[in-house]
């Protein structure tokens, strides 16, 4: 199985923002939920062979509190749980089954905890539109022809490579734009119910683009098939703008200052580790 190609199922770093869908996981979808559950638990054993998670229980259990106190603002069949890779790739991604992943150089770019709450809740906005099965069953779909009606019955066998043989994009690219446009959206929806402020998607989307500029030709490689950050940009704040404002938002807690001191030293560490000897 091609993990590399896994891993960029669903990149934090991509898409524009819709309009409101009437259910967030409506459309063709050949994975019941107990379906996706079982490819989920299969994908992300497989995955977890081949990445090193890290080893901060105090960290991992505060991050899934965030995520969880999130999900309940949300519309997600499935139980979630967050995981944290120690990885210098600035990224999140979500697999089948409510199974999110966060990489510690993204928790380092964060500088608040709604920022962080944006990066999670986006993730959430896959789980709940059920995104990674819908594009697998699109793929499916396109090659009815040539594949027997038994094999798109199940998630095994074709299902499962069509999945995992993405690359850097949920399958193609209207589909994968449309995708992380819906899950920005729902991410944002998410933050406000939960007390958020969704301003803090622009002050990610803005650090992020600064990234980019440093980095454009391994940038330009990874996210090819996704709008530029700068339009992001501006459909972010249009949406964020139509909101009915709060007279209080959580901006920031003490606990996420103790936490990001945490995050840090977990990327202080991995650097170190991987630097060669002198």
């Amino acid at each position: 199985m091609r993990v590399g190609a896994i891993l960029a199922a669903c990149l934090f770093v991509a898409g524009t923002l819709c309009a409101r869908e009437a259910s967030p996981s409506r459309g063709i979808n050949f994975y019941s939920i107990e379906r996706e559950i079982a490819l989920g638990k299969q994908l992300s054993t497989e995955l977890e062979r081949q990445i090193k998670l890290a080893d901060d229980p105090i960290l991992s259990e505060y991050i899934n509190r965030v995520a969880q106190n999130l999900a309940r603002q949300s519309e997600i069949a499935i139980p979630v749980q967050v995981r944290i890779i120690e990885s210098g790739e600035r990224n999140a991604f979500t697999l089948p089954g409510g199974h999110i992943y966060i990489n510690s150089a993204m928790l380092k770019l964060t500088e608040s905890e709604s920022e962080l709450a944006f990066v999670l809740a986006h993730e959430l906005g896959h789980v709940a539109a059920r995104h990674a099965t819908r594009e697998a069953t699109r793929s499916q779909l396109i090659q009815a022809g040539s594949i027997p009606l038994s094999v798109l019955g199940g998630w095994s066998g074709v299902g499962l490579r069509e999945l995992a043989s993405q690359g850097s994009k949920l399958g193609f690219l209207e589909g994968s734009r449309r995708f992380e446009s819906q899950a920005d959206r729902l991410g944002i929806d998410f933050m406000d119910r939960a007390g958020y402020d969704p301003a803090a998607a622009i002050n990610m989307f803005e650090r992020i683009e600064v990234t980019e500029r440093k980095r454009p030709n391994r940038i330009a490689r990874l996210y090819e098939d996704h709008p530029v950050t700068a339009a992001r940009i501006d459909e972010t704040q249009k949406y964020v703008n139509r909101l009915r404002a709060r007279n209080e938002y959580i901006l920031n807690t003490s606990e996420y200052e103790e936490m990001r001191v945490r995050a840090v030293a977990l990327e202080q560490r991995r650097v170190a580790a991987e630097s060669p000897s002198r």
